[in-house]
This record gives C-alpha cells, structure tokens and sequence, in this order.
C-alpha cells in the first residue's frame, strides 16, 4: 500500500471536541459521563447557517462538525457550498473531482427516522428523506464540501467506522482518488433501538462499561462522531501539510458466520492478521500498541482475546478506549482511529487496563513499562462479521 499521510483529525463525544481533552480521558481509565453538545453548539462547529441546521438530522449536524474539524486542521480550502438552493454555483476545481468521501453509520438514520417520528404532530416534510436515507450522512458531506469523488455510506455495524477509514485507503492506493474524508456519526440511540439492543444481549445490565474485565455485561452505547482526513503522503508534502500519522495498510472480510455472534476459534481474524503482514514475522513483531474493539459484550471479548493471545505470543501494549468513551457504534472505529493518532504524535499509550477478567488469560499487570509507541494496530469487529484491521504508524 502507498503511504497515507492523516492529515486532519476530530473527535466529537461527552461534551468535548478537542482530540487532546479526550486523550486525557481516556488515560484516566474512566467511563467519561454521559452527556451530550447541545445542538447550538454543534451548529456552531459545523458552521451552519439556521435554515442550514432546519434540513439536518443530528446525526447529519455531528459529522459536518467532525469534519469541519478535521478539514481545517488538514489545511484544505476554505470555500463551503451552502446545504439549501439549487441554484448555487459548484465548486469547480479539478482535484474536487478526485476528492471522495466515506462515510460511517450503524443506526444513525434510523434514529434520525425514529425522532422525527416522535416530534408531536410531526409529519414528513420535503427535506425528510434527505434525513432518514442510508446515505444522508455522506450526501450531507459531499454538497458541504465539494466533494465530487466516490461516496460510500457504510454500515458495518460496530466495524462501520474502521471498515470506512480501510475502504478509503484502497481506493487511494488503487489510485481511484486522491483524497479521502472518512466521516463515523452516531447520534443518541433513541429509547426503542436501546431496546432491541437489550434484547439482544448487548447491552450492558448495569450501565457501566467494563470491556475485559469479570464485571462486564454489555456496551454502554454513546453519541460520537470523528473524522479523518486521507492524504496520499506525495500529496501531502506538495501541499506543504504535516502528516499526523501514516496509514500503512489496511485488511478486511467478513466471518460469513452468523447474523449476531462472533466466529468460535476466530479463523478469519489469523487470516487477515496473515495477508496485513504476508507471513513476515518481523514486521508483525514491529507492532507495540494493539487497540482492541473490547466492546464489553462477554462472547466478543473473550473471542477477541482468544485471537490476540494465539497471535501474539509476546504480547503488545494493549488498550480498550470503550473503558472510557462508552461505544460510539458505528463512529467507533474512527473515533478510536483518531485517538490512535493522538497517541502516535505525543509518542504515548492509554493505560494498561485495570481490572482484567483473569479467566481472559491476560496479564493482570503489564508487561514493562508503557512503550513510546511507533507502530499501533486498530481491531473491529462487528454483528454480522465483518473483521477490520488497520494499521497505523507514527511520523
């Protein structure tokens, strides 16, 4: 694979947008409050205008203000289309022909779907679809930005996020663009899908998330949304633009196992673990951070675990951002990427975590002293099978 610079990246959750704030979060090993940016505040980041802000869902809202983040930081033109007139003039410039987006969502049409069915007296209006479709996110994304490239708008379930940010990079490898923004946005579950979610064992009995250790019943799903900026590294350097990290490579399939749970032995894992390093034990052995998907669910955490201890027998620097950030669905995977940048620039890793459910066959206490990381391996998973892995370097 080519190298991918990361040249912007933005974390939107639990009040907070500063990629720097949220990494101090999570060093602290704690399940961060369960709150929420008001919708002014989410407008303001998004710079929307009110009629603007009148036609979108909030899901739509949080990743036009991730990538509003993002955009900035990677030093892209300023110039915005505006969201409502047909009769506006496009942005025309060559590159925005090569410009894509992918997007990244489990539910978050849906719930934009199931709130406005929920607004007393509420009925569909002409901007409606533009709301609930599967690629509201992504249309949203491509007008606001000029983005005139391939659109995708995956749902992955809870590997939407890492398989959008792996989709990107091959179609920037396989020279099919020349730049990415990869978009995760999960709004607030609305109270009938946190149902279904219990119902189906997955969410946790007793509203703490607690990934990997013996107290762990379930996710603690919570409103996030991230964005990633992807630059071929040639690119990059001719704009003048730092990278954050590099995105070295990038594997996925699908377990084809069973609708919910995950595959026992998780053989599809050891294969694209296989294929991401071509068999070069060197090059698997440079990996010193691996940040696990650790969800919380008891069947996924302990497969995940299974496959981790086989496949490393000297085992990396491990982390399970879910501890603290709660479980973004379908925007974890980014939000998670995004943090994995943060660590890679100041050269350092969350916390080892604490408590670990012994019969995990995990080390309760960490092997050495917390390494300044180089080279950081992304897990994801999620119902319905789909596996990713991305790896992530530091510059």
């Amino acid at each position: 694979m080519i190298s991918i610079a990361i040249t912007g990246a933005a974390v939107i959750t639990a009040r907070l947008h500063s990629r720097r704030e949220l990494w101090n979060q999570v060093c602290s090993d704690r399940l961060l409050p369960d709150q929420q940016h008001s919708l002014e505040a989410i407008r303001q980041l998004a710079q929307l205008n009110g009629g603007e802000a009148s036609m979108l869902s909030r899901q739509q809202q949080l990743g036009l203000a991730a990538a509003e983040l993002a955009w900035r930081e990677a030093a892209l033109p300023a110039e915005r289309q505006p969201l409502r007139g047909e009769r506006q003039p496009l942005q025309q410039q060559a590159w925005r022909l090569r410009a894509g987006v992918v997007s990244a969502s489990a539910l978050g049409d849906l719930s934009s779907l199931l709130h406005d069915q929920n607004v007393p007296g509420a009925r569909p209006r002409p901007t409606s679809l533009s709301r609930w479709r599967g690629n509201a996110l992504g249309a949203a994304l491509a007008v606001r930005f000029g983005l005139q490239g391939d659109q995708f708008n995956l749902n992955a379930a809870s590997s939407s996020g890492a398989q959008a940010i792996s989709l990107a990079a091959r179609m920037l490898d396989a020279g099919l663009l020349d730049l990415a923004l990869v978009v995760g946005a999960e709004p607030a579950l609305p109270q009938l899908l946190l149902e279904a979610n219990r119902c189906s064992g997955a969410l946790a009995s007793h509203g703490a998330s607690q990934p990997l250790s013996s107290e762990r019943s379930g996710m603690v799903p919570r409103e996030a949304a991230a964005c990633l900026v992807l630059d071929p590294g040639e690119r990059a350097r001719e704009r003048g633009v730092p990278a954050l990290a590099q995105l070295s490579n990038s594997v996925s399939g699908c377990e084809a196992h069973h609708l919910v749970a995950p595959l026992k032995g998780q053989g599809l894992s050891h294969a694209l673990l296989q294929r991401l390093f071509q068999d070069d034990a060197e090059a698997q052995a440079s990996i010193d951070w691996l940040c696990l998907h650790a969800t919380g669910t008891p069947k996924f955490d302990r497969e995940e675990i299974g496959f981790v201890t086989r496949a490393f027998p000297n085992l990396p620097w491990i982390s399970a951002m879910k501890r603290s950030l709660g479980h973004g669905l379908g925007a974890a995977g980014v939000v998670e990427a995004a943090l994995v940048v943060e660590g890679l620039q100041r050269g350092q890793v969350p916390p080892w975590p604490a408590p670990l459910d012994p019969d995990l066959g995990l080390p309760i206490q960490p092997p050495g002293s917390p390494p300044t990381p180089h080279c950081a391996l992304q897990l994801a998973s999620g119902m319905g099978g789909v596996v990713v892995m991305n790896l992530f370097k530091r510059v």
